[in-house]
């Protein structure tokens, strides 16, 4: 009753079930983690992949950019500045400078 009395709001919730589907099936995948350090680390791995995500940005050129920068990190904020959030207008930059590959013709 509620999207009637606002229109903005989507008669149906189909976009959030796709979006929270994933999270279902990690943590079914966690149950069967070797124990309880490894389950964490998973979940703090797939939680930034969908930051990532819910940031627009691409998660495989983030992790790169982490991995390379996490190492080098001491403080609270230099952490907090490898966020994902933190980190799109660094890579932004970077995607502006690299030239896209073009696929290969299938000839």
């Amino acid at each position: 009753m509620r999207h009637l009395e606002h229109g903005e709001i989507p008669v149906d919730n189909n976009y959030i079930e796709r979006q929270i589907k994933s999270y279902a099936t990690g943590r079914r995948a966690w149950l069967f983690a070797y124990d309880a350090a490894g389950a964490q680390a998973s979940a703090n791995l797939y939680s930034l992949v969908m930051s990532c995500r819910a940031n627009e940005i691409e998660p495989y050129a983030y992790l790169n950019h982490l991995f390379e920068h996490l190492p080098a990190a001491s403080t609270v904020e230099q952490i907090e500045m490898l966020l994902p959030w933190n980190v799109k207008p660094v890579l932004d930059e970077q995607k502006k400078k690299t030239p896209e590959r073009s696929q290969p013709s299938a000839a």
